[in-house]
């Protein structure tokens, strides 16, 4: 309870995706209901659908933008070596308190990408490949 109430006094949560902004999921069941952990990441851009292009640090101890659903509803985060489903849900944008947005933050067609593979090469100068299962390499 601590650290999330530092958090409350120190974030806060805006509506319209912002570049940059602190883009935090959860980890939960099929049904949505949160489970203790999450994950958070920076908003990067705009992928098609209701997909966000997200820049994260802990995949594989690796930098690297992904395909998340922003749009509130549970999705299939990944599945393990056993066949289990890990869910996750949105839960929001947040940005420091004292940080004043203005329209050069909102995602415009220069944050829009066709997949997270061209948001990888333009975040990272990489070319990240994805197999059928949709495992990536690092």
């Amino acid at each position: 309870m601590g650290e999330y109430s530092k958090s409350k006094k120190t974030l806060k949560k805006v509506e319209k995706p912002v570049y940059g902004a602190i883009t935090v999921f959860s980890d939960c069941n099929s049904k949505g209901v949160s489970k203790s952990t999450g994950h958070v990441a920076f908003l990067y851009g705009k992928l098609k659908g209701k997909k966000m292009a997200v820049l994260g640090g802990n995949q594989g101890n690796k930098i690297k933008v992904t395909s998340y659903d922003c749009s509130g509803n549970t999705f299939v985060s990944y599945t393990d070596k056993k066949g289990n489903k890990h869910y996750k849900k949105f839960r929001g944008y947040y940005l420091p308190k004292k940080y004043l947005t203005s329209s050069v933050d909102l995602l415009n067609s220069m944050d829009t990408f066709n997949s997270s593979i061209e948001a990888n090469k333009r975040a990272t100068g990489k070319e990240i490949s994805i197999n059928k299962k949709g495992e990536s390499s690092r």
